[in-house]
């Protein structure tokens, strides 16, 4: 049933990191949902990003979302992000997009690791420096079925429905339908 609204429960429990003063929503990969962050007093972060989720069954649950933990280039599992090594700068963090490197999917710039230091200065000023690290990182934007489609590609006379896979870049793969026998990969176009 379509509303405005819809109520989802639970969709989201903490991983026993620490205080909620840690939880951060940024959209960490570019594909314009916000994902999960916790962060230490240090900057030390880990991720989980928000898929769309596919499972079927009561009202609501294909809107829940799936969440995946990320993982850093170096040791795999664990924090995404180092942190600085410097006590008390949680606050001083944010994730933004700073450089403005377009994703693909959705055409969302990555949001990068920003630190705003705060310096103090004479006459009681204060001199901001910003720090950024860019975001060069990939992965859990999308999921397979997002590109799953359903048209009569082929004009079929009996409206019979083709399934069409439709990569984020416009690469489609056409499987035609054949009424009930096993669909056959009739093109692939890019």
């Amino acid at each position: 049933m379509a509303e405005y609204w819809q109520p989802l429960g639970i969709v989201f429990t903490g991983k026993g990191m620490g205080d909620v003063n840690g939880v951060r929503f940024y959209d960490i990969n570019g594909d314009s949902r916000d994902d999960w962050l916790w962060m230490d007093d240090k900057g030390k972060t880990w991720t989980y990003t928000n898929n769309r989720g596919c499972s079927k069954g009561q009202e609501g649950q294909g809107l829940t979302p799936t969440w995946r933990a990320g993982e850093n280039r170096a040791e795999g599992a664990g924090p995404t992000h180092i942190g600085l090594g410097i006590s008390d700068v949680r606050d001083q963090i944010y994730m933004a997009k700073a450089y403005g490197e377009n994703v693909v999917f959705g055409g969302v710039p990555l949001a990068d690791y920003i630190r705003i230091e705060p310096v103090p200065g004479s006459m009681g000023m204060i001199r901001y420096n910003i720090h950024v690290w860019e975001n060069q990182g990939g992965g859990a934007t999308k999921l397979r079925a997002d590109g799953n489609r359903y048209c009569n590609m082929k004009g079929h006379t009996t409206g019979a429905q083709d399934f069409v896979w439709i990569h984020s870049t416009g690469y489609m793969r056409i499987y035609e339908s054949l009424g009930g026998q096993l669909p056959k990969q009739s093109a692939i176009l890019g």
